[in-house]
């Protein structure tokens, strides 16, 4: 979740909205939360599925204001290497009856469980650094990349969940094609577009930041309104098991609170700031870890979990950027 070196403006409510989607994040990944299904099944099908659109939202919004680009890249590699090696032992047991080297490149390419989403904001930020650098693919990267951006998370949105419901045939093998490799929540079809999408937002910034407030809450609450009615179609029609990973509407939320970023006005220190900044980014690669040690060794379930997962990883990210503080005055 970094999301750049160099910020055109300080922005601290894009920090407040990205911690508290992260806390949201940790909630999904519990077992069931509430007591109602229907509550719960909504929570983890509808209301959380912006969090991690806007997660990359914002990192292609910095990475396309920023200079800095390389060390960026270098940051975000880092932190994949470390959560790779901090659920390494889970790695090595899932898929016991596959190849040792098949499953260590695997989780290396696709990201273990969560950390997919690492994997392909680093993945697709390599495109785009590479495609800029490249004299004859720059300019049709500038010009192409959001329409192909777009098309990309159409794709994505009808190999996911809508092609039981449209049963075209082009469209049904490439969803059992992309099953092979998880499904279409991968770089390709989720991640590189939502980057670009969050860079088309940068590029824009100074015309959007003039829409009214109250014209982007407006559209907030329209497109929550229209995600619930597609999620709720879709339980209908295809039942509780679907995944509504990639849809056409969910992820239309996040744009929306993403604008209403540059809108609001925080009043907390920038210091502040940056501190829930890092804490989001700690806790969204310590929390599955966290519930899993909670689960087994306290037996804690639904809220109770999720509220014990997040006071731990929080700490944990205390003690951390404490520990790098010190060693920088040091």
């Amino acid at each position: 979740m970094q999301d750049g070196v160099a910020r055109g403006r300080e922005n601290k409510a894009l920090d407040v909205f990205k911690f508290l989607a992260c806390v949201l994040v940790v909630g999904s990944h519990m077992p069931q939360l509430f007591v109602w299904g229907t509550l719960d099944l909504y929570y983890r099908q509808w209301l959380f599925r912006f969090c991690v659109p806007f997660f990359f939202l914002s990192s292609g919004y910095f990475f396309q204001k920023t200079e800095k680009k390389e060390k960026i890249l270098r940051r975000i590699a880092l932190l994949f290497a470390a959560g790779y090696v901090l659920y390494l032992p889970y790695i090595l047991k899932t898929n016991p009856d596959s190849g040792l080297l098949s499953r260590l490149a695997w989780n290396a390419v696709f990201g273990y469980e969560h950390l997919w989403y690492i994997s392909a904001t680093l993945e697709g930020m390599l495109v785009w650094y590479i495609a800029e650098r490249l004299p004859l693919v720059s300019t049709l990267f500038r010009k192409l990349g959001l329409p192909a951006a777009v098309l990309l998370l159409f794709i994505g949105a009808l190999t996911d969940e809508y092609y039981p419901l449209l049963d075209i045939g082009p469209v049904t093998a490439l969803s059992k094609f992309l099953l092979n490799f998880g499904g279409p929540r991968n770089v390709v079809f989720f991640g590189f577009p939502m980057l670009m999408i969050g860079g088309a937002l940068a590029r824009q910034e100074d015309k959007l930041s003039r829409i009214p407030t109250w014209a982007l809450t407006a559209g907030l609450l329209i497109c929550w309104g229209v995600s619930f009615v597609e999620c709720s179609v879709l339980l209908a029609k295809l039942g509780t098991e679907i995944t509504n990973d990639i849809t056409l509407f969910n992820f239309w939320p996040a744009i929306f609170l993403f604008l209403l970023s540059f809108r609001i006005n925080v009043n907390i220190s920038e210091a502040f700031a940056k501190t829930l900044r890092k804490m989001a980014e700690h806790v969204y690669i310590l929390h599955w870890l966290a519930a899993d040690m909670i689960g087994r060794y306290l037996y804690l379930m639904g809220i109770p979990r999720w509220i014990l997962t997040m006071l731990l990883c929080s700490a944990v990210s205390l003690l951390l950027i404490w520990l790098r503080k010190s060693k920088h005055k040091a």
